[in-house]
């Protein structure tokens, strides 16, 4: 068979000092529990601020040659490889012991890159997705992660995913749709994405306008986030490391909103705040507004962002546990990672009772104000802060070899993995680009050896021969070309 391409109301601060501070906390406070531990007999709000915020009234808005599969983490030979959730969001196996996992049963797509139309069945297994530079295979990824997140991991617009032949037509469109199974149900994710006409106005492009449907239902792009999770390796993913701090804080940003979705709407709340406070802040420079307006977009950017840098907070030090683990097993037990999170604003730590962490963050806007003002943009914040890896104490991005900084990179990813399926009960499908062409023989057959745990795997390739036999034999076999795919 062929497959043919064809903004919440202000509150007084101590409100929400009296919720989130000193009262409302539990005797361990914010963020003592340990990487793999449950939460004892406490619901998962009491002891996380972002979801108790949410309960009680917040907004509802990735070298050549052979390889033979090198011994595989004791994550993945134990019997249940993937870590129990601690968060409740579902069981982690059936009531036959099996593990719970999502995958994507069917695939369609219409007027997407290279594929005019495409109807694909994909199975419970790992996929080889083997072809030619330029047929297709990154485009079939990405598809997959556009599904999953709403957002694409190599451009930054949109209209770029649209088929350049739809553009002849009246209204040019592009259309994902997949069939997902997962523990709680089965779920049908549409994104659309329409070119309308071009306006009159010269020098300005038409404007793309993204639709979003759940099981035949219309919804917001947030609602579609957490319904299919995914991993995915890059060979681009060193950038993760040795590229600019926004990199670093998207990462995290798109692999919380996957798994929690309060966290997203916080993170929502708090762009929103941002844009409002800089314009503001704008205007006073220009002296065309009252300094007064400025403390209650303080207490806004506070309120949120408070949460935002406590939720990230939390997912590094896990990160960090399964991350410096793998890492040790990469780098042949020679160096330790640790993952270090600066915070532009510094917030107070769990064993500190006396000041709650969104009146630390009030303090220092408030301190931070008269510089605010003279940039014109609000100098310090989330947007602002920073995550580091450190292997034997060295900054990996500033002065680890490119090595290395794959090898963090990889361990960060794989980390990934375990804390999608820990957050969620489910284990994620995993995406990986053409990452085997990049790696060497070790690196490479730990990987191998990881993704062999999961429910679905999609791998990408253009030459088989860094595979092992018996790899390429339990696996799916697709040949693309030219945006056909071929089973």
């Amino acid at each position: 068979m062929r497959y043919h391409a064809l903004g919440g109301a202000h509150r007084p601060l101590r409100h929400l000092a009296a919720r989130w501070g000193p009262a409302g906390r539990t005797r361990r406070g914010f963020g003592h529990r340990q990487p793999g531990q449950r939460c004892g007999g406490a619901s998962r709000a009491e002891h996380e601020p972002h979801v108790r915020a949410e309960r009680d009234g917040g907004v509802a808005d990735l070298a050549r040659g052979p390889l033979s599969l090198v011994r595989c983490p004791p994550w993945v030979v134990s019997s249940h490889p993937w870590p129990a959730s601690t968060t409740g969001n579902g069981p982690r196996t059936k009531d036959n012991g099996q593990q719970i996992a999502v995958f994507l049963k069917h695939l369609s797509l219409t007027n997407y890159r290279n594929y005019a139309r495409l109807e694909l069945d994909l199975p419970e297994q790992v996929i080889l997705v083997q072809g030619d530079n330029a047929q297709g295979k990154t485009n079939l990824l990405e598809a997959i992660y556009y599904l999953a997140t709403t957002r694409s991991p190599l451009v930054g617009s949109d209209r770029h995913l649209l088929n350049w032949a739809a553009s002849a037509e009246p209204m040019p469109f592009a259309r994902i749709v997949g069939d997902v199974e997962r523990a709680p149900g089965p779920a049908r994710i549409e994104i659309t994405l329409v070119r309308e006409a071009a306006p009159e106005t010269v020098g300005t492009e038409p404007r793309l306008v993204r639709r979003f449907r759940l099981n035949g239902v219309d919804k917001r792009a947030i609602d579609l986030l957490g319904q299919l999770n995914v991993v995915l390796f890059l060979p681009q993913d060193i950038d993760l490391v040795a590229g600019p701090p926004a990199l670093r804080r998207r990462y995290l940003d798109v692999t919380l909103c996957q798994v929690d979705a309060a966290y997203c709407r916080h993170l929502q709340q708090y762009n929103r705040v941002l844009v409002q406070r800089n314009s503001l802040l704008r205007r006073l420079r220009e002296r065309r507004d009252d300094p007064a307006q400025l403390q209650y977009w303080n207490e806004q950017m506070a309120r949120w962002g408070s949460l935002v840098v406590q939720r990230r907070q939390e997912a590094i030090r896990w990160l960090e546990s399964a991350a410096a683990s793998i890492h040790r097993e990469l780098s042949g037990n020679t160096e330790h990672l640790a993952l270090r999170y600066d915070a532009s604003i510094p917030l107070p730590s769990g064993d500190d009772p006396t000041v709650a962490p969104v009146d630390a963050m009030l303090a220092a806007l408030e301190r931070s104000q008269a510089r605010d003002v003279g940039a014109g943009v609000s100098t310090a914040g989330p947007h602002r802060d920073e995550v580091r890896f450190l292997a034997n104490g060295v900054d990996m991005g500033l002065l680890g070899s490119r090595g290395q900084q794959r090898t963090v990179a990889l361990a960060l990813k794989l980390a990934e993995v375990r804390f999608m399926a820990q957050e969620t009960g489910e284990v994620p499908v995993l995406l990986l680009d053409d990452v085997m062409s990049e790696l060497d023989r070790v690196r490479g057959g730990y990987v191998l050896g990881a993704v062999a745990a999961a429910r679905q795997v999609v791998i990408t390739a253009t030459d088989l021969a860094p595979y092992p036999a018996d790899f390429v034999q339990r696996a799916a076999l697709w040949r693309v070309q030219q945006g056909t795919i071929i089973p």
